[in-house]
């Protein structure tokens, strides 16, 4: 297996995890790139977000959001000017973020895996691949647990935060 930047084409190092046996090659985009699409030199990284299949955030070191892609607006039903700059948290409608403190002060944000696999992503780099991660969303019928399917990657001063999946809980019977 290789990596390769689909911006520029150079050859990238492999993100973590298994790759034996497996060949071929994946695309991402390089740090030079990534920074480059990021911070408005080439004004192509909007639209390479809205081609992506399923939802994805920008989040920066604070869990703060700083774009998001067509998918991830209609998700939560918010526009991207009315998401930015805002925790991670209020855009899901997490039931912490409604709490005295709000996303990142309320008591169980310090366990959010959510918050947490964000933050080691931009920390150590590390990406992270179809985590199962719970949130009690407050402005939902369902009384059940949810668990989103999440993968983080960072790229420059940014980290990629995609909804892989949303998993409803069965109630016990």
């Amino acid at each position: 297996m290789k990596a390769v930047c689909a911006w520029c084409k150079a050859e990238m190092p492999l993100p973590k995890g298994d790759w034996k046996g497996q060949e071929g090659i994946t695309h991402g985009i390089c740090p030079g790139c990534a920074e480059r699409q990021l911070f408005g030199i080439g004004g192509g990284f909007h639209h390479f977000l809205d081609s992506l299949p399923l939802p994805v955030f920008v989040l920066d070191g604070s869990t703060r959001i700083r774009s998001a892609n067509r998918r991830a607006c209609e998700l939560v039903g918010k526009s991207l000017a009315e998401m930015e700059g805002i925790p991670c948290g209020d855009a899901l409608v997490c039931g912490n973020a409604r709490l005295p403190g709000g996303c990142d002060n309320a008591p169980d944000c310090s366990g959010c895996l959510i918050r947490r696999s964000i933050l080691n992503t931009f920390e150590t780099g590390q990406t992270l691949h179809r985590v199962p991660a719970p949130i009690r969303k407050c402005a939902s019928t369902d009384p059940h647990p949810q668990t989103l399917l999440i993968s983080t990657e960072k790229i420059g001063h940014a980290v990629l935060f995609r909804l892989d999946e949303l998993q409803s809980e069965e109630a016990p019977r």
